[in-house]
């Protein structure tokens, strides 16, 4: 008698569960990173095997993307350079943060519409230039995102 009084909240409770996975479900995919931000690599030759690397964010209206720190929450914006041996990059420069005030009075930093960050990076060969990026994009809702970028030559900026 005990076990069906166990397994009876189990039966009402079972498909609820698997309604709230499908809706979960749909609801991540509804939100493809490349809807939220798209991210490019942009250069620019600044002398001989030297150029000035950025990679640039576009975000959607409405959300944002955390700086390197992200404040009282959210989560830095993150890059790892994948280059070849005969590249060098400098220190990623990044411009200064908006404030955004998150629900509950929080503080945080980041970027909206639009945000590059630049490197400066000595190479023999700009078209073996990559970079893995990780953001968290946040509205009412926060969503991680990621994406490996390549440099294309006529990424270039005049």
């Amino acid at each position: 008698m005990l076990f069906r009084l166990i397994d009876l909240p189990i039966k009402y409770l079972l498909p609820k569960f698997l309604i709230f996975l499908l809706l979960s479900s749909s609801l991540s995919s509804a939100f493809a990173q490349n809807d939220l931000v798209d991210v490019s690599l942009i250069s620019k030759k600044i002398a001989e095997d030297y150029y000035s690397v950025g990679i640039k964010f576009d975000i959607k209206k409405d959300w944002h993307i955390y700086w390197k720190n992200s404040g009282e929450s959210g989560a830095p914006t993150k890059v790892e350079w994948l280059l070849s041996n005969d590249a060098n990059p400098k220190a990623l420069k990044w411009p200064i943060p908006e404030v955004f005030i998150e629900r509950g009075n929080i503080i945080t930093y980041g970027y909206s519409d639009e945000v590059v960050l630049l490197s400066d990076i000595s190479t023999t060969n700009i078209d073996n230039i990559k970079a893995k990026v990780s953001w968290l994009a946040c509205k009412d809702i926060c969503i991680p995102g990621s994406a490996e970028v390549t440099y294309k030559t006529n990424d270039s900026i005049e």
